[in-house]
């Protein structure tokens, strides 16, 4: 009876220890939960994508083009630069047709490229009311804009270098000096480029020729822009020379 009470003791600490082992196996395992816990060093690799919008956010550097600022060193097209007038060729819009911006203005109707300037007879008169055939008379009614217009027809494609602009101020009588000459060209009648400017010219009383020359260039109609000053404006004579 001792052999199986001692058997049966034997058989009860090894059912124990056996059981004792088999409840430690979860408390062991825990260690490799808390390794799957350590991903925050995954997360770490994508909080480090600033890098890369720090590369994006540097595109400004890019954008900025200092280069095409250094286009306003350029001629304006408005007012291009004047060579010396030449004279040396020929007035090819003498006798030539042309249209105006306006009709005549209280009877100044002189032509404009007959060839005749009348001088003498405008300087010497006390009254510009003496010269009513000798000037064409602008303002406010027969402008556009405060431009007067002329456009002469040359009548073909020809080379020309040089236009000038008899003008005329009479102060007394509000006659003033023009504020601005601007010149342009075209083969067509439609589409025009500028080939000179000038600024105002003689502001004392007196007669005038406003003169620009530029590099040749073809053209079958002449377009002149006279800028108004307040009140009257006179012109009697425009003329065309040709490069040839």
């Amino acid at each position: 009876m001792k052999k199986i009470a001692l058997l049966l003791a034997l058989l009860m600490i090894l059912s124990v220890a056996v059981l004792a082992s088999c409840g430690k196996k979860p408390e062991e395992s825990k260690p490799e939960e808390s390794t799957a816990e350590s991903k925050p060093a995954e997360t770490s690799k994508e909080e480090s994508k600033p890098a890369e919008t720090s590369k994006e956010e540097s595109k400004p550097a890019e954008e900025s083009k200092p280069e095409e600022e250094s286009s306003e060193d350029e001629p304006s097209e408005d007012v291009p630069s004047t060579a010396e007038p030449d004279v040396s060729g020929t007035n090819v819009a003498l006798n030539k047709n042309y249209t105006l911006s306006g009709d005549v203005a209280s009877g100044y109707n002189a032509k404009l490229t007959d060839g005749k300037t009348y001088d003498s007879e405008v300087t010497n008169a006390t009254d510009p009311d003496d010269g009513l055939c000798y000037w064409w008379g602008f303002n406010s009614t027969n402008t556009v804009d405060g431009f007067a217009v002329v456009t002469i027809d040359l009548g073909e494609a020809t080379n020309i270098n040089t236009i000038r602009v008899h003008h005329g101020v009479l102060s007394g009588w509000a006659v003033m000096p023009w504020k601005s000459f601007k010149f342009s060209v075209s083969t067509d009648g439609a589409n025009f480029t500028a080939v000179a400017a000038l600024p105002q010219g003689d502001t004392a009383d007196g007669c005038y020729w406003a003169e620009a020359g530029f590099e040749a260039v073809e053209a079958r109609y002449v377009k002149v822009e006279l800028e108004l000053n307040p009140a009257w404006g006179f012109i009697n004579e425009i003329e065309v020379y040709s490069a040839d």
